[in-house]
């Protein structure tokens, strides 16, 4: 019998398994078949079942309501087992939300858009919000949910309804097959890979899907071109040189590109390079341990660190967080002696979108193998083929070559070519097979359909096993292992060898020097899947194989049962005494290890060892952390896994307690990324009472370290000794010291100031200081605090007497609002005596204590120091108990008219000192007569009727070094009729030391002698050091003038946005016609406002003059033309570039257009120069004539160059051939060109731009295919389909066309 409840446990899995699959559909939609945006993201904060990234609103389509311009989608997932929507069901549902905000709350945001995907029929008007789609919203909501909704819900409420299991499977399915093409044999596994990946963020906190993550599974599934292995003969890319020189100059690259493009063959080049360099030599660590075995190395001996696949080798690495945070680091402390070579999948690198890496980023594409490039990849291949094979290849070569872009798709193509081709096809139709498979994810599946015919299951495994213990495995290492398995399965051991000849010869593994390699990280990845299903089989024979080589080989061994324990799907099974002996091996490993080895060691040791080993359950122990399922970030959470006083006593009996504890805090914990240790620091004394020195030891180290995340554990342990931890106190203390002199150079003050750095990267260096001073700041904060609690705040005198020191006790009891009077007034004389003193009245709250009043109206009276005596004046102007009129009284008679009239200035222009105008007011009137007149003068500008005080007693006020006062006695001399232009120019030139504040206070004055008509004045301000009082000069300077004057040509070549965007408004004002050469000398300007990923260049500036340039119609002379182009050649802005080099053929003579078409054609310039380049010709078509061009040329643009490149160009040829000349183009394209037939389409766009021809020529030469529907789509009738378009050439010269044409001649993206 059925129970309501197993009937509800049923109703719950039925739905969960719902929401699972309607998120792999929405996703499909949202990132790849609607491509509406980059991001999904599955259980988001809000707890709602799915959150899309953020999509743009439908222009055609007017906003309504709160309607924002971009928007995300929250959708919540139903199935219902019975009945449909009414309105107040869905009342329910927006307003549902205890431990998570409502939908209603959620609405509150006016980017954020509700839907409900459900299987159920909306009743009544609700059906008034049914969408099909999701960029398809409802224009109006119901009024009583709009009202329910307490806001504006207008076109922000949708529902999709009848989404029922048959119709979600249905189009699912379709979603794979059709649309994805993902073969009919795989779409079900390609369907369940997404399904497991969504219920694992479904159960663990939710994450996020990218557009590449998914375009990648597609991929794995043959949807898409597969993954690539590598070929073993090296043919540079053409941006070796550059990459090369990038590495000695920076001293490290960040190499990114799609997989097979020949990353780690590229690596190895430059590596070695470097290996045997005859001045000196560098060793190579291969980095793959994480970011900790860098910061833990410490060899003196020069070293290049090889970091392959940060953020993912085959998916997302655990680490990926990680590297994105400390790699920006570790590559700013590169040197001639420490030098970095990265590389990443540009997929992996995209997902993970790190920061701050433009500086060494350089990309490795398909662009950078030119024709003869691949062509020597093709001939050296050729030439290892049998004979008849290399007959049957060589007519295909420049088939080939055309065909196929990266080093591995050529190396696919010849391993697919050792095939026999069945006996029914013929050899035209199976090269054909092998150039499209080439390009598929093959190099797994070929290995896996080998071992499979074969039956080689077994001898896989040991390969795989061997291969795993052994780094690099040898042939000797391989015959003695062979001779130990031929004792008890001599068979085996010939199948394992003849296995190793046949993947050698067939590429797949590399034999050179005696030693054994993968040729490409997928190969191993292939001899993995190739025993998947042959599980029990080849965990018997490895669990063999480790207890053959624990007797000789125990390091390999422990290797070796590693991987067997990390993978989920094989199980280490080996007798008591080999893992006796493993544990013994794997203890020793993790006491000798190095510090960047140390986490690894640790692992091993906790999978392997048996429950009872105590060093093992230590590990473990250590070792416990869990996801916290709360947190958004990837942080985990240490839980004791032991709490028994046996565990105690067992392992603290342990004579390696203390070593492997003290290897743990000193190289793991600090380097671990969001872990927390609750509770751990008193758990662990108990262990080892004696593990202080270890955690005093590991916190100093901590200090100064770039690499550490986090040092709370260590700063626990040090505190719960705090009686000794002076030491510890004295070496964070000279850390900041060090710190601040490192950061704090003029250069980096200067650039700051000044805005040189993009915005992002000007962050990121702030950041980094707050960064690095934190870990000891943060050590003193728990210091003080805990000195305060245990032993009064007495004890902190003798140590805190250093700035840094006093800096962080102010902060802890200024913020403590149990703080007494006493350690307040001690604390303020520390202050006063460190330099910390303005801190200290800036930093302490509003006491009404008498005694704090007091002392803070004495220092606002007796502080030499300015910004001090004002802070503390600030501070006492809070306080309820203020006495004006003693204060003023007191001022005047010690410290004279000045310091009291910039009191005065202080309280009346600093917000919320003195709203209500009392306390000045009440100082005033404390003041004789004579001092009460110049100092009303001086604060009140435009008070009509009083008595003029006499010139020189306001001259009298200006000695005074208050800033605020000497623009106000400037100011107060001007309304007496002087003449203080000489006196604002002294300024000028006396204010040269780089401080933010005198920035501002020196732009001020500049707007004070521009209003004032001081030209003299203005003059000096344009040599300022300071970059916004440059940029106001720069507007002010000359005002009447109708050229740009010659005292601001200088800052031409500015380094800063301040300057440069001022030079820019200030050429607008004046005209572009009168300032040309600037305008042509701000074109080669770098400043740029931000650097975005991916690391394109955008000089904001040098764009502006090109388009003030390009809108202006005056000649630009022939140096001008000369600079333009040049500067074209060197910027490596591509939209620049463009500009740049359109401007010069519109405006220069014919000999430009051969410069430029020599770009075109060069095989010395990259693919992007090219398409620039042929941009730059379409742009200028109407003024070109290239007259010289042959047909033969014309052919040769069209076959050889880029596709982008090639469309271009044809637009361009279409302009400017003759009849004759373009009449054999076209033939040509229309009978020979098959690949490009397309072309036709762009050439004819050139014909119609030159003339009123309307029979379009070319279009007619179009295959009859598609010859009808290109016509109508070119005279505006119904535009081309996506697909179906085969006749047009190859894909990719489709997919050029739409990316060239877009919505102007293709259907909108479905």
């Amino acid at each position: 019998m059925t129970t309501s409840s197993s009937r509800a446990a049923s109703a719950a899995l039925t739905g969960y398994y719902y929401q699972r699959d309607v998120t792999v559909w929405v996703a499909l939609r949202l990132l790849l078949l609607d491509q509406l945006t980059e991001t999904v993201e599955v259980e988001p904060l809000t707890e709602e079942d799915l959150e899309s990234g953020s999509i743009e609103h439908d222009r055609s389509v007017p906003k309504v309501g709160i309607q924002t311009d971009t928007y995300r989608v929250s959708l919540q997932i139903k199935s219902k087992s019975s009945g449909n929507w009414t309105p107040g069901a869905f009342k329910t549902l927006l307003s549902h939300g205890t431990d998570r905000p409502s939908a209603i709350e959620q609405l509150g945001d006016p980017t954020l858009r509700f839907m409900l995907v459900t299987d159920a029929a909306p009743q009544g008007n609700l059906a008034n919000l049914t969408v099909r789609g999701f960029a398809d919203w409802p224009q109006q909501t119901p009024k009583a949910i709009n009202n329910h909704t307490k806001l504006d819900s207008h076109g922000r409420l949708g529902i999709m309804p009848g989404l029922t299991r048959e119709l979600l499977d249905f189009r699912i399915e379709k979603c794979f097959t059709e649309s994805l093409k993902v073969p009919s044999t795989r779409w079900k596994a390609c369907y369940e890979s997404f399904g497991d990946d969504i219920l694992e963020l479904m159960r663990h906190g939710g994450g996020a899907i990218s557009r590449n993550d998914a375009l990648a599974k597609i991929s794995a599934h043959d949807g898409y071109a597969g993954a690539f292995g590598e070929a073993d003969f090296y043919v540079r890319p053409k941006n070796f040189d550059a990459i090369s020189q990038k590495l000695a100059d920076d001293h490290a690259v960040l190499i990114v590109g799609p997989s097979g493009t020949g990353k780690t063959w590229l690596t190895k080049a430059l590596i070695d390079a470097l290996m045997f360099h005859k001045t000196q030599k560098l060793t190579r660590e291969v980095v793959s341990a994480g970011p900790s075995q860098i910061i833990g190395y410490n060899e003196n001996a020069p070293v290049v660190f090889d970091i392959e696949d940060p953020w993912g080798k085959y998916a997302r690495s655990s680490q990926s967080g990680e590297w994105s945070a400390t790699l920006p680091d570790l590559l700013a402390q590169a040197s001639a002696n420490r030098k970095y070579v990265v590389t990443s999948r540009s997929d992996f690198f995209e997902a993970a979108k790190p920061k701050h890496l433009e500086k060494w980023f350089v990309p490795l594409t398909a662009e950078n193998y030119t024709r003869n490039m691949r062509g020597q990849m093709f001939q050296h291949r050729l030439a290892l083929l049998p004979r008849a094979k290399q007959r049957l290849a060589d007519p295909f070569r420049s088939k080939v070559l055309t065909a196929l872009e990266t080093p591995l798709e050529i190396d696919k193509f010849f391993l697919l070519l050792r095939n026999e081709p069945p006996p029914d096809q013929s050899d035209t139709v199976f090269v054909q097979d092998c150039m499209d498979r080439s390009r598929g994810d093959v190099i797994e599946n070929s290995i896996v359909a080998q071992i499979d015919q074969s039956n080689a299951h077994a001898a896989a495994a040991i390969i795989w096993g061997l291969l795993k213990a052994f780094a690099p495995l040898t042939k000797l290492q391989v015959g003695s292992t062979l001779g130990t398995i031929a004792n008890s399965d001599h068979g085996l051991a010939d199948e394992i060898d003849a296995l190793i000849d046949h993947l050698v010869a067939g590429f797949f593994l590399k034999l050179k020097d005696g030693a054994l390699s993968y040729r490409h990280n997928l190969v191993e990845k292939g001899l993995r899947q190739s025993f998947s299903n042959k599980r029990f089989v080849a965990q018997a024979k490895l669990n063999q194989l480790v207890s053959i080589l624990t007797s000789a080989n125990p390091s390999e061994a422990a290797a070796l049962a590693s991987a067997l324990v990390d993978d989920e799907a094989l199980k280490l099974d080996v007798g008591t005494e080999i893992l006796e002996t493993l544990e013994s091996r794997l203890l020793k490993s993790a006491l000798d290890a190095e510090p960047k080895y140390v986490d690894q060691a640790f692992s091993r040791l906790g999978k392997i060892s048996r429950k009872t080993f105590a060093a093992g359950r230590l590990v473990r122990w250590l070792m416990n952390k869990k996801p916290q399922d709360s947190s958004f970030f990837l942080s985990d959470t240490w839980e004791p896994l032991e709490t028994s006083d046996e565990f105690y006593e067992a392992v603290g009996a342990n004579l390696q307690t203390p070593t492997l504890i003290r290897k743990f805090l000193e190289d793991i914990v600090p380097y671990e990324h969001w872990a927390r240790y609750p509770k751990f620091t008193d758990k662990l004394y108990r262990l080892d009472p004696t593990i202080g020195g270890t955690f005093r030891k590991a916190c100093c180290e901590s200090f100064d370290n770039r690499g550490v995340s986090s040092n709370d554990v260590l700063i626990d342990g040090v505190i719960h000794e705090v009686e000794q931890s002076k030491s510890v106190v004295a070496t964070a203390l000279t850390t900041l010291k060090e710190i601040r002199e490192r950061w704090e150079t003029e250069e980096h003050t200067w650039a700051l100031i000044n805005d040189e750095y993009p915005d992002q990267y000007a962050q990121h260096i702030t950041e980094g200081y707050g960064e690095d001073l934190y870990p000891a700041e943060k050590f003193l904060t728990a210091y003080v605090e805990a000195v305060r609690d245990k032993t009064g705040w007495s004890a902190l005198l003798p140590q805190l007497s250093d700035p840094d020191g006093a800096g962080v006790w102010i902060q802890v009891a200024a913020r403590d609002k149990e703080t007494s009077v006493e350690e307040l007034l001690q604390l303020a004389k520390i202050a006063e005596a460190t330099g910390q003193e303005d801190n200290f009245w800036q930093r302490l709250h509003a006491r009404h204590e008498a005694a704090i009043t007091q002392y803070a109206a004495e220092r606002a009276v007796a502080a030499l120091g300015e910004d001090t005596r004002l802070s503390a004046l600030r501070y006492w102007a809070h306080c309820s108990d203020s006495d004006a009129t003693a204060l003023s009284i007191d001022l005047l008679d010690r410290r004279g008219l000045p310091v009291l009239v910039a009191s005065l200035l202080e309280l009346s222009e600093t917000d919320n000192c003195d709203a209500d105008g009392e306390l000045v007011a009440a100082m005033l009137s404390a003041l004789p007569e004579e001092d009460r007149t110049i100092a009303h003068f001086i604060l009140r500008e435009d008070d009509e009727g009083a008595r003029l005080p006499e010139l020189s007693e306001v001259m009298s006020l200006q000695r005074f070094e208050n800033r605020r006062l000497v623009l106000a006695t400037l100011n107060a001399r001007v309304r007496l009729a002087d003449d203080v232009q000489d006196d604002v120019i002294q300024i000028f030139r006396d204010n040269t030391e780089p401080d933010f504040s005198i920035g501002e206070w020196l732009e001020d004055l500049t707007v004070f002698a521009a209003a004032k008509g001081y030209e003299d004045a203005l003059r000096e301000a344009l040599q300022s050091p300071y970059a916004i009082v440059v940029s106001v000069a720069v507007n002010r300077f000359s005002p009447s003038s109708k050229a740009l004057p010659e005292p601001i040509t200088p800052h031409l070549k500015t380094k800063s946005q301040p300057i440069a965007a001022a030079l820019i408004a200030r050429i607008e004002a004046i005209g572009a016609a009168a300032c040309l050469p600037a305008l042509i000398e701000l074109t080669g300007n770098t400043v740029q406002k931000q650097t975005d990923y991916p690391y394109a260049a955008h000089y904001s500036f040098a764009h502006d003059a090109a388009n003030l340039l390009l809108d202006c119609e005056s000649p630009l002379g022939e140096a001008g033309l000369s600079q333009l182009y040049e500067t074209g050649c060197k910027t490596n802005d591509r939209e620049l570039k463009r500009k740049l080099w359109g401007l010069v053929l519109q405006h220069g003579p014919h000999e430009y257009e051969d410069k430029v078409l020599k770009l075109v054609l060069s095989d010395d310039v990259t693919a992007e120069i090219k398409i620039v380049a042929s941009a730059a010709l379409v742009a200028a078509k109407g003024h070109l004539e290239l007259g010289s061009l042959s047909a033969k040329d014309a052919k040769s643009i069209l076959a050889r160059q880029p596709l982008q490149a090639a469309i271009h160009m044809a637009v361009v040829l279409g302009t400017i051939l003759n009849e004759s000349r373009l009449e054999e183009v076209m033939n040509w394209l229309a009978m020979k060109a098959k690949n490009r037939h397309g072309l036709l389409i762009p050439l004819a766009q050139g014909v119609l731009a030159k003339s009123d021809e309307t029979e379009l020529k070319p279009l007619h030469r179009l295959h009859h295919n598609i010859r009808d529907q290109v016509l109508e789509a070119a005279q505006g009738g119904a535009k081309l389909p996506r697909n179906g378009l085969e006749a047009i050439g190859h894909i990719r010269t489709l997919d050029a066309l739409i990316e060239f044409y877009g919505e102007n001649l293709f259907e909108t993206k479905p």
